[in-house]
């Protein structure tokens, strides 16, 4: 403080510097330890202003240091050493002692002003519309209120000092004259009102002690009252009433913020010392600060429940561990920003500390680059939600069903049931097909039917093959397409494009093998087949190489073509397709799976 005692002046100024330098060193060692560098590296520090030639012992070379240090003399009974912060006249040494008692009087009923924000600089602010050797450092509420000026002067062994003006202690007596005792004085015992402990009086200590649960009950009081329209609207709209709340939880900070907003007060009310509100504002400050934090605190546990609730609902095991970090990190957050602010408000330099702060982040991130690279990588794909755990991915042409997601990596059981492991950057990165997300299965083969096909039957079954489509009741009548796509040496090449409404592989396998099935039918009632992957010499003008079914397959050509001629004769060719109409009937007659199905129930039902 400005106005110290010189030995407590200067104890206090070494364990302060002793402090910073203890913080210079440990951030520089982070610094250096993280980015593996051989010294620690010099932080070059802006220049310190110039001492001045002459030290004033009683710190009167700032203004904050004139006031500050007239109240801790006055506050510890020195007002000979107080009188020495006055500008006092030719007439007032004598009068000296007893002037600056009566100023620290008026000081402590009716002087609010915020000790931290006087200057600190030697030339004082110039914002204020005075002079530049004056200084307004605040007002003393009182009857009239009473500017508190300081005037800067030359002492002949201090240099340039601020004094407190003597235009100010002027008009001191009279202001002390309509000072009052606390109206509540008038009702305590002669031994509260009079003795006092450390300059306070008995009583405004344990009004201090007492006021706080007292204020804490009224607090608590409030806040339920304020809750209760909300709990009426609830009832009135059938709301049930949830114990675990937002407002539960932030219910507990909220009263304690509110019962120390009305202690502040309080205490300004009860004409306590100036030094002594200005430490208990401190106090204040820090409980505020660690209230803040403990509210931050509940809040990330209740955002973390909830979230941890959904994602448990969800089947999504790696946003617990997500989410646990990151509650974790959020907490770690919560400490550091409390930790600064109480350092800030105990006057510690933030600057210094938190450019270590920076460079010890920046050498942990360099050192971590990989990890966390892995971590963000988790925290898209559970952010995107591309995979779950069970599902069936497709990562650069491997197939596996996602096992575990956790904050590193992925493990993936691939179908030779081999175990992959994949870091989460590099799955972040790559391009990651999700078969168990289809809606539906592509249904695309292409069937090759023997060179010895006739173009009536090629005909024939073309239009079976799209009445199977459309007819059948798990095929996506809509996208159903079926047509001759070329023809080479070995068959004819017919391509089917269609959908197969399942999400279910299983299903969609049985399903497909149905189809082919019929297809196999259709074209044996054609009396074709499908093309072998061989060479066949034909020695005869037999159509097929077998001869002992040639006259049944030629029968069934003959019912083909004769088939196919009505069709042309009724003009009812269903090239290039059936009619729409027809489509329509056709809708859902293939019932699936088919009556003589082992898994289709009696009574129909699958």
């Amino acid at each position: 403080m400005g106005g110290a005692h010189p030995d407590e002046l200067g104890k206090t100024k070494r364990v302060r510097a002793s402090l910073r330098t203890w913080c210079l060193c440990v951030c520089a060692a982070l610094g250096a330890a993280g980015l593996g560098i051989a010294q620690i590296p010099v932080i070059n520090k802006p220049a310190a202003p110039a001492e001045p030639a002459v030290v004033d012992p009683l710190g009167r070379i700032t203004p904050r240091g004139t006031v500050v240090g007239f109240l801790q003399a006055a506050q510890s009974g020195r007002y000979g050493e107080a009188a020495r912060y006055l500008q006092l006249s030719p007439a007032q040494p004598e009068n000296a002692s007893r002037l600056a008692r009566e100023l620290k009087t008026i000081m402590d009923d009716g002087y609010f002003t915020s000790l931290d924000s006087l200057s600190t600089r030697p030339e004082g602010s110039f914002d204020d519309g005075l002079p530049a050797n004056m200084e307004r450092a605040g007002t003393i509420h009182a009857t009239t209120p009473l500017d508190l000026v300081l005037v800067r002067t030359q002492d002949s062994q201090a240099g340039q000092i601020w004094l407190i003006s003597s235009e100010t202690l002027r008009l001191v007596p009279q202001t002390y004259r309509n000072v009052g005792a606390v109206w509540v004085e008038q009702w305590l015992p002669e031994w509260m009102a009079e003795r006092e402990i450390v300059g306070v009086s008995i009583w405004k200590w344990l009004a201090v002690i007492v006021l706080f649960p007292l204020l804490a009950g009224v607090a608590w009081l409030l806040i339920e009252l304020l809750r209760v329209p909300g709990r009426i609207w609830g009832r009135r709209n059938g709301h049930p009433v949830v114990a675990d709340t937002w407002r539960t939880s932030a219910k507990g900070p909220a009263i304690l913020l509110l019962a120390m907003v009305l202690h502040r007060v309080a205490i300004s009310l009860l004409g306590v010392p100036v030094l002594y509100r200005y430490y208990y504002g401190l106090v204040i400050w820090i409980s505020v600060l660690l209230v803040l934090a403990w509210l931050a605190w509940r809040l990330i546990d209740r955002g973390s429940r909830l979230a941890l609730q959904r994602y448990q609902q969800e089947a999504l095991p790696v946003a617990t561990s997500l989410l646990m970090l990151g509650r974790r990190i959020l907490k770690v957050l919560v400490i550091l920003v409390a930790a600064g602010g109480v350092l800030s408000v105990l006057g510690f330099e933030m600057k210094t500390l938190l450019a270590g702060v920076g460079i010890g982040g920046i050498a942990v991130a360099l050192a971590a680059q990989k990890t966390l690279e892995n971590v963000f990588g988790g925290l898209s794909l559970l952010g995107d939600r591309v995979m779950h755990i069970g599902d069936a991915i497709t990562i650069d042409g491997k197939v596996g069903i996602v096992e575990d997601i956790g904050l590193r990596s992925t493990r993936l059981r691939t179908l030779d049931r081999a175990e992959l492991s994949v870091p989460n950057g590099a799955l972040s990165q790559v391009n990651l097909e999700n078969l168990s997300r289809r809606d539906k299965f592509f249904f695309n083969p292409t069937l090759l039917l023997r060179m010895e096909t006739t173009t009536d039957q090629l005909l024939y079954v073309l239009a079976e093959f799209r009445r199977l489509l459309y007819q059948h009741s798990k095929v996506e009548r809509e996208t159903v397409r079926v047509r001759l796509i070329g023809f080479d040496a070995s068959g004819f090449r017919v391509e089917f494009f269609s959908y197969i409404l399942t999400r279910d592989f299983n299903e969609f396998a049985a399903i497909r093998e149905d189809l082919l099935i019929r297809c196999l039918q259709i074209m044996e009632e054609a009396g074709t087949g499908m093309a072998y992957p061989s060479q066949t010499l034909y020695l005869s003008k037999d159509s097929v190489a077998d001869p002992a079914r040639s006259g049944e397959l030629q029968q069934r050509a003959a019912e083909v073509q004769k088939r196919v001629a009505e069709w042309k004769d009724q003009g009812a060719l269903p090239f290039p397709d059936f009619k729409p109409e027809d489509i329509e009937r056709m809708r859902g007659t293939i019932v699936y799976p088919p009556d003589t199905s082992a898994v289709r129930g009696k009574d129909g039902a699958a």
